[in-house]
C-alpha cells in the first residue's frame, strides 16, 4: 500500500496513483512534480525510478477524470 513520509508518498504505482487521485480529487491539477532520486542513490536506481514513473504511474494518473 501507500506510505506517507510527511507530505510525500512512496510505494507501488497503483497505490500511489490512488492516493494522489484521492487527495487531489476535484482540484484543477495540471502538473505534478516527482523526485526520482535522493542523495547517494545510484544512477541505475534513478533510471529505474524514472522508467517506473513514466511507464506505470503516469498512465494511471492520466486515467483520472477532473
Amino acid at each position: 500500500g501507500e506510505t506517507r513520509l510527511g507530505p510525500y508518498f512512496y510505494g507501488e504505482p497503483a497505490s500511489i496513483a490512488a492516493a494522489i487521485n484521492t487527495r487531489y480529487a476535484g482540484l484543477p491539477i495540471e502538473c505534478i512534480y516527482f523526485w526520482a532520486s535522493v542523495a547517494g542513490m545510484s544512477e541505475q536506481m534513478v533510471a529505474k525510478n524514472i522508467h517506473t514513473i513514466l511507464t506505470k504511474l503516469g498512465p494511471l494518473l492520466r486515467l483520472r477524470t477532473p
